[in-house]
């Protein structure tokens, strides 16, 4: 099976899950904590701006490519987010990248405000 070169996977990030505990108050608070740090591709592809309550919000969509896992559950769900760059990344999708062979790379697409 091949492998992806390492040259291309020149990007860290770290995939994180959210969590809840409990404030002073007992109340609980949402945070995050660092499931996996590893290599990865970065490519822009694509923004997009729309309306938003008194200014223009403006999205970055990115895809990360990284090694197939089988040891860590990246999942499109609100509980899940890649940090990259000091910017968070929504999860939107994760696809069996098509220009390898099967089970060598994972294409994340990701989505982050601009700022």
């Amino acid at each position: 099976m091949a492998q992806i070169a390492a040259g291309r996977l020149d990007r860290r990030i770290a995939i994180q899950s959210a969590t809840e505990v409990p404030d002073a108050a007992g109340e609980p608070i949402q945070t995050w904590a660092t499931t996996v740090t590893l290599w990865a591709s970065y490519e822009e592809a694509r923004g997009e701006e729309h309306p938003g309550a008194d200014q223009r919000v403006a999205k970055r969509r990115v895809l990360f490519g990284i090694r197939y896992r089988t040891d860590v559950a990246i999942t499109p769900r609100r509980d899940r987010r890649i940090v990259f760059d000091s910017r968070n990344y929504d999860i939107l999708a994760v696809h069996e990248d098509a220009r390898f062979p099967r089970r060598s790379r994972l294409t994340i697409e990701a989505e982050a405000r601009a700022e």
